[in-house]
């Protein structure tokens, strides 16, 4: 918990920081899965790289997996713990400075963090000159997560982990 209200405790404070990371917070995954697309349709493959076909079949397993793993934690929580909230949102519970609001379900773990790490991964595999670029995305993602009030530290950790 003192992490996350070190981390959290910037937000407020600066308005352009503020802004840039709400804005990146919101449009990491969607930047990223566009520029996924763009690499396996449109630029031609580098020699050395897996086939087109095997990385979008990895996308596409890999989606399946964080969306199995968040449904899975919750059924989990749900039918053997008996509760329907494992970890609720750091704004439901603690007085945070909130930045971003998200529907009022488990914390745990971070289903855009693990999208995110997969994302990575798999631009990795498509493009491997990209790695410089790409590796801090997704830690970038967790610790803005942390900073906008919507995660844990633990929460992010572990999808990064699980992505």
């Amino acid at each position: 918990m003192r992490l996350f209200s070190l981390i959290n405790g910037w937000a407020l404070r600066n308005d352009y920081a503020d802004a840039l990371v709400r804005l990146f917070t919101l449009f990491t995954i969607p930047v990223l899965a566009t520029l996924l697309a763009a690499l396996l349709i449109l630029v031609p493959r580098a020699p050395g790289v897996r086939s087109r076909p095997r990385i979008a079949c990895a996308a596409l397993l890999s989606l399946l997996g964080c969306i199995g793993v968040a449904a899975a934690v919750n059924l989990f929580a749900a039918r053997v713990l008996d509760c329907n909230i494992l970890s609720p949102r750091p704004f439901v519970t603690h007085a945070v400075n909130t930045l971003l609001v998200e529907p009022n379900d488990n914390s745990f773990p971070s289903i855009e963090v693990m999208i995110a790490a997969a994302l990575v991964v798999l631009l990795w595999a498509a493009r491997p000159r990209l790695l410089g670029w790409l590796l801090p995305v997704a830690p970038a993602l967790a610790a803005g997560r942390i900073y906008c009030g919507i995660n844990y530290p633990v929460a992010v950790v572990a999808a990064f982990a699980m992505g």
